[in-house]
Order: C-alpha cells, then sequence, then structure tokens
C-alpha cells in the first residue's frame, strides 16, 4: 500500500488527570487536567492547563451529546446509572479515558496518544519516593477554607433543622462561611521553598485565596510544582529512576502506556528531563470567558464562536511562538 510512513519523531500529546480518589462522592471528578504536547524535534514539552470548568459535548448519549463540565469526563466513564447506552468505548475499564480524551481533544483539536490518570493519594506517593521538592513558589497566598479530608459533610455541631435551613437558603461561599469546621488555613509564601509531600498538594490544591482565585494561577503553581518535580528528578540522576518510581506507584495510576514503550520512546527521544519546558495555560486572560449554564452552574467557555475553533487556533499560535524562542522556558 502507498500509506505513509508513520513519523518516529511526530509530536505526541498525552492527556494527564489528577483526582480525588478517597471514597466520598465525585471521588473520580478531575481536579487537574493537562496535555503534554511532546515535540521530540524540537526537545521541547508545552504543558496545555485546560480548567475544570470548560463546559464541552460529551458522547452520552447513542448518537449525540450532553453538554457537561470537563471535569466529569473520566468521572462519567466509571458511571454504569446515568446514561448506559451510551457508545462502547466509552464504558467499562478505558471508558472514563476514552471519554476525558475524547473531550480533550475537542478543546485542543489534538488527537490524544497516551493518558495518565493518578489519584492524589498516589500524587504523594509519587511525592514521597522523591523526597521534599523545591519549589518557586509564583506569589504569596494564603487560603482560609482548604477542605479538610473527611470532613466533607461535618455538620460543625450545628442542629439538624439549622443544616436544613441553612442548605435550603445559601449556596456557594456563603453556605461553606456556615461550616467552617470543613475547612483549614493554608499558606505560602512567595519564593524558594522545600515541600513535603502534603503541602506539595495543598499548594497545587488549593482553590479559594482572595488575592490569586480561579484556575489561571491554580495552574501557574501546577506548573510551579512540575518544574520542581523535574528539578528533583535530575538531581536524583533522573531517568534512571524513573522506572522504580513507576513500580512504586503504580497501583495508583491508571495509564494506557506500558514501560517498555516508554524506555523506547526515551531511546528514540533522548532524556525527555532535558526537554525545553513552557506552559500554555487555557482561562479567562485568553480564550475563555465565565458565564452559567441553564442549571445555573458556573461553567466557562470560549470568548469568541461557539465552538474550540479559536481555543485551538490560539494554542496552535502559542505552540509556534514558543518553538520559535527556544531559550523562553517557564
Amino acid at each position: 500500500s502507498n500509506s505513509p510512513t508513520p513519523d518516529p519523531l511526530a509530536p505526541k500529546n498525552v492527556l494527564l488527570m489528577g483526582y480525588g480518589g478517597g471514597t466520598h462522592e465525585g471521588g473520580l471528578l478531575t481536579d487537574t487536567m493537562m496535555v503534554a504536547h511532546i515535540d521530540p524535534k524540537l526537545k521541547s514539552v508545552s504543558f496545555i492547563s485546560i480548567p475544570r470548568d470548560l463546559w464541552v459535548p460529551l458522547p452520552l448519549l447513542p448518537n449525540g451529546t450532553v453538554q457537561e463540565k470537563i471535569n466529569t469526563a473520566y468521572a462519567y466513564g466509571f458511571d454504569t446509572k446515568q446514561y448506559r447506552n451510551r457508545p462502547s468505548q466509552y464504558l467499562g475499564d478505558e471508558g472514563g479515558a476514552n471519554l476525558a480524551k475524547y473531550a480533550a481533544s475537542q478543546v485542543t483539536g489534538m488527537t490524544m496518544d497516551a493518558y495518565v490518570a493518578v489519584s492524589f493519594d498516589g500524587f504523594k506517593s509519587v511525592l514521597n519516593t522523591l523526597g521534599p521538592i523545591t519549589v518557586k513558589v509564583p506569589f504569596t497566598f494564603e487560603d482560609t477554607y482548604y477542605p479538610i479530608e473527611g470532613k466533607e459533610k461535618d455538620v460543625c455541631d450545628k442542629s439538624p433543622e439549622v443544616v436544613e435551613a441553612v442548605t435550603a437558603t445559601l449556596s456557594g461561599e456563603l453556605l461553606e462561611h456556615e461550616f467552617m469546621c470543613r475547612y483549614e488555613t493554608v499558606k505560602f509564601e512567595k519564593g524558594e521553598q522545600v515541600m513535603e509531600a502534603s503541602p506539595a498538594l495543598q499548594f497545587v490544591r488549593s482553590r479559594h485565596s482572595v488575592m490569586y482565585p480561579g484556575d489561571f494561577y491554580r495552574s501557574m503553581r501546577q506548573q510551579a510544582l512540575i518544574a520542581g518535580v523535574i528539578a528533583k528528578l535530575k538531581t536524583l540522576g533522573g531517568i534512571v529512576k524513573i522506572p522504580t518510581l513507576l513500580t512504586q506507584v503504580n497501583k495508583y495510576i491508571a495509564t494506557d502506556l506500558t514501560a517498555p514503550y516508554v524506555l523506547e520512546l526515551m531511546q528514540r527521544y533522548g532524556n525527555p528531563l532535558d526537554f525545553q519546558v513552557s506552559r500554555i495555560p487555557l482561562s479567562e486572560d485568553n480564550v475563555l470567558i465565565a458565564s452559567h449554564s441553564a442549571k445555573g452552574q458556573y461553567i466557562l467557555v470560549p470568548k469568541i464562536g461557539n465552538d474550540f475553533e479559536s481555543i485551538e487556533s490560539y494554542i496552535t499560535q502559542q505552540i509556534a511562538t514558543l518553538s520559535a524562542t527556544p531559550t523562553k522556558v517557564q
């Protein structure tokens, strides 16, 4: 046949997802979603951060879509009660991954070659294995509403009547203010900070800083931690540590990447720790605008047009700009 030989150095896109896990409801909602766009020819990786509130069509009907927040895609794949007659590739063990890949492709215009999903316990396990990480904290911030694990439903000594009354009349932050015992305060100072696993998780998960709220600043913090992890891997002798690391955290990670495939890619591409790293956050500062769904949920939609074309061209343009100026790291 005359089909072209696939280019062994063609860019690859890997969907990275972090979710809470645990036993509480919503444990599979992805808190973090990023696409790592790896270009072996340019030896560069661009991390495209996708905010969790982005409103996307998910193929949950036999031949149709349902509008949902993108952070529900992975979770819906494992849902056996709702949308049971959806296409078979979105059911079963790989259903969540396939649904999330579909959603990420819709938004970015890129094919997802692989995915990695990790629970927060897995994230902590990786960090515990690596040891303390030095992170360049981009700004000082305090969050007085960091959720305490296991206290999501705590009534804070309120009577059932009071709980019912406030729940019926208040929502969002006003409701949170009524249940202060569910939250703790976390604070981070600007500059280089050495973080153990638990503070590092708080650092990237925090959502309620008054000064720096929202997904844009959150993606900045996530990128700062990634930079710290990469630096740490380099000091640990880098690549040789990765297989050991993967074995240790295997039980917390779902992925369609196999160790032999990853090693083969590394032999072909060179050491990924030497690649230039850049970040492309999608946010209200560039291509998105806040809106509300018909049910009144806070959502993010494209600023221009009612499809994702404007977002796709923004990403393409950012990648082109970054590859034209390879000295611009982070």
